[in-house]
C-alpha cells in the first residue's frame, strides 16, 4: 500500500481513521488478531507511513510479525509455575482482581 502510494490518498487515510472505531471494547472483543489494532495505530502516523514505502522497512515489520504470531502459536495455553509454586503470569493478565 506505502509502495504504491495508497496510503498517501487522503479518503484512503479517512477510512484508516473510520477504522479506529475498532478499539472501542464493544468492538474489539470480536477481532481475532488484537495485534491490527496495533498497527492500525501506527497507520494514523505519517511517518511511519513515509518508513513503510522503504522496502527493507516493510519486510522487517513483516518479519517481526511473523516473529510475534510464531511465538504465541508455540507458546503453551497453561501457565508455567514458577519453582516457587506461584504463577509466572502477572495477576493483571491472568483476570485475578
Amino acid at each position: 500500500l506505502a509502495q504504491r502510494l495508497i496510503l498517501e490518498d487522503e479518503a484512503f487515510l479517512g477510512y484508516l481513521e473510520y477504522l479506529t472505531y475498532w478499539k472501542q471494547p464493544e468492538y474489539a472483543r470480536f477481532i481475532t488478531y488484537p495485534h491490527c489494532l496495533y498497527f492500525l495505530e501506527l497507520l494514523q502516523n505519517k511517518a511511519f507511513r513515509d518508513q513503510l514505502k522503504d522496502q527493507q522497512f516493510a519486510e522487517y515489520i513483516h518479519t517481526q510479525q511473523f516473529f510475534h504470531w510464531q511465538y504465541l502459536k508455540a507458546k503453551p495455553a497453561a501457565k508455567t509455575a514458577t519453582a516457587g509454586g506461584e504463577s509466572a503470569t502477572p495477576p493483571e493478565q491472568s483476570g485475578a482482581a
